[in-house]
């Protein structure tokens, strides 16, 4: 369609909070085909949304929308935030965006506060290595799980919360919570659209 209104050169973006596989290895193979397809046409192809610092203040704005749901820390008491994107294999990605992006939000969210990441599924680090870090090693008493997925869905209900739930079994002193996915938010157009502008070498 674009190349039919004379659009020679195009940024495809991959709406994606990563740049795992989806964005990575299986955008490539599907830009091969459009490319034979559509010769006459210059494709580029945009990073995910992956870390940014706009990222961590909507999950920062998450959690403070638990309102009174969201442990805070007290005398003696730290609270853990494990932030835990859907999975992908560990050779598609190494998650050191992830493991940036956890450190902005711990810096934001101050003194009390301890951040890990995870994955939900498939690679590392797993949920069980992030907790670990968090309440054996870092020795928080209480945990919030951040969801860094768009929407409620089968990631969240099978991967995270079911997994949360053996977490807590493990762990039963410890208080587990989970806060709401990012859902809807102008931060996140904000990202894709320096994405694009980043594609096209004019960010």
């Amino acid at each position: 369609m674009l190349s039919q209104q004379g659009r020679k050169r195009v940024v495809v973006l991959p709406y994606l909070l990563g740049n795992g596989k989806h964005a990575t290895v299986e955008m490539d193979e599907m830009l091969d085909e459009v490319r034979a397809q559509s010769p006459e046409v210059e494709l580029v192809l945009a990073d995910g949304l992956g870390s940014d610092p706009r990222l961590a203040d909507l999950i920062v704005e998450r959690i403070e929308d638990m309102g009174d749901a969201a442990p805070v820390p007290g005398k003696g008491q730290s609270v853990g935030i494990m932030l835990v994107k859907a999975g992908t294999r560990t050779q598609y990605d190494d998650c050191l965006w992830l493991a940036e992006l956890g450190q902005m939000v711990e810096a934001r969210m101050g003194e009390g506060y301890a951040v890990d990441v995870a994955q939900s599924h498939y690679g590392d680090p797993t949920m069980e290595f992030a907790a670990a870090r968090l309440i054996v090693e870092r020795g928080v008493t209480s945990l919030i799980c951040v969801p860094y997925i768009f929407f409620p869905g089968l990631i969240l209900t099978r991967n995270v919360v079911g997994t949360l739930n053996r977490l807590k079994e493990t762990y039963p002193a410890v208080n587990m919570t989970v806060a709401p996915p990012l859902g809807v938010d102008d931060r996140l157009i904000e990202v894709a659209v320096d994405r694009v502008y980043q594609a096209w070498g004019e960010g």
